[in-house]
């Protein structure tokens, strides 16, 4: 945390204290919560090169999707995208985004594509950096019950 002395008058932290605030260790953090934490974000850049690749090599093209395709199309990747750039800035907030649209897509996906259950895992790997930002988030503000103030409105 910024000390208060290096806040300007507003109170609020200039973009340059707030990128450094983001790299280190948070007051109240252990080295293993700052694992988690700096893991979650090294995956959720890893995963978002991958889905890119698939995407970009596979020529995806948006006019040959089928409503449900569609429909699938927003909860993965988009969703899940979604969340990990939400997860660097309030994990909590970008866990429960990436984990909600990878069980959205396994749901609607299947149950209205195939009229069967979910089965299978592969597309929920892709959710490992969601669960470890979820994770943080539930042990940072829930066990540990530290309230830093939330800089995404939504």
């Amino acid at each position: 945390m910024v000390p208060d002395k290096c806040l300007p008058i507003s109170g609020k932290l200039t973009e340059t204290q707030e990128v450094a605030e983001m790299l280190h260790i948070r007051e109240g953090e252990s080295t293993a919560m700052f694992i988690v934490r700096w893991a979650a974000r090294l995956l959720s850049v890893a995963t978002t090169l991958l889905l890119a690749l698939f995407f970009l090599g596979e020529g995806l093209q948006i006019s040959d999707l089928a409503g449900f395709e569609f429909v699938g199309l927003l909860f993965f990747p988009v969703g899940l995208l979604i969340g990990f750039a939400v997860g660097w800035r309030n994990e909590l907030a970008g866990g429960i985004i990436s984990v909600l649209s990878i069980a959205a897509f396994y749901f609607a996906y299947e149950l209205w594509a195939n009229g069967t259950l979910p089965s299978g895992f592969s597309f929920a790997l892709f959710a490992v950096p969601g669960l470890l930002f979820l994770a943080y988030g539930i042990i940072d503000r829930v066990v540990l019950r530290h309230n830093r103030p939330n800089r995404m409105a939504f």
